[in-house]
């Protein structure tokens, strides 16, 4: 039963897609004030309806003359993408993660649409959109924000 379990494991390595992305990014924080930011992610779909991402952002300072932090990655998340429509060169799909502010070391969840522009064979332009909600701090404050995405999409399969 093992080996029958981890050869479907295998197999489904093995027929999953991997793709990278650059990804320009403007956070809305309370849906107030603008961050601008960049990073890049990573994206395994596993098939045509379900993907597996995760991403790492880094933000300008606004405080400082719009430099950049000091810290590598700022945000990361890790998100569950389902496909709702697909076709030759659109798709519209839907995501849902959890993440992580190494700034303020909060934790969050989050949601909104995603739409796909294929370009080529193996390359597309992304946009995303996600309301971002992040656990209680220490002053019992809750804050949301609104984060959207874009960039190129380079698919390895």
């Amino acid at each position: 039963m093992l080996i029958a379990l981890l050869g479907v494991l295998v197999a489904g390595v093995v027929n999953a897609q991997l793709s990278v992305e650059t990804v320009g990014a403007v956070k809305l924080v309370g849906f107030g004030e603008r961050e601008l930011g960049a990073g890049v992610g990573v994206s395994w779909k596993f098939n045509d309806r379900f993907a597996v991402d995760g991403r790492a952002l880094t933000y300008r300072d606004a405080g400082c003359n719009g430099a950049w932090r000091s810290s590598v990655v700022d945000e990361a998340g890790a998100l569950l993408r389902v496909t709702l429509y697909s076709n030759k060169r659109f798709s519209l799909a839907t995501v849902t993660g959890a993440y992580r502010d190494f700034n303020s070391d909060k934790w969050g969840f989050g949601a909104g649409p995603r739409v796909d522009f294929v370009i080529a064979k193996n390359l597309s332009f992304k946009l995303q959109s996600e309301v971002q909600t992040w656990f209680k701090d220490e002053n019992n404050n809750r804050a949301k924000s609104l984060l959207t995405t874009g960039g190129l999409v380079y698919s390895f399969r």
